[in-house]
């Protein structure tokens, strides 16, 4: 069984903002429920990827930072 703890959890993109404090079992679990009310997740579509790219946001993986690309390396080319 889990052992519940109390987690601090506040928005590190945003100076001066407010922390909560969220009861739960695990990392994960405090910060899907203090994100649940911020952001809708959903599977892109193709139309969400063209969209995307060629407005230049740059896909994400957890765990690194986005990368600007090297501006000698080849670039994605959406017409």
């Amino acid at each position: 069984m889990s052992k519940v703890r109390i987690y601090r959890v506040r928005a590190t993109n945003i100076p001066n903002a407010p922390a909560r404090l969220i009861r739960a079992a695990n990392v994960a679990q405090a910060r899907n429920h203090a994100a649940r009310n911020h952001f809708d997740v959903a599977v892109a579509t193709q139309d969400d990827l063209v969209l995307l790219i060629k407005a230049g946001t740059l896909i994400e993986e957890p765990g690194t930072e986005p990368v600007e690309p090297e501006s000698d390396a080849p670039q994605l080319k959406v017409a």
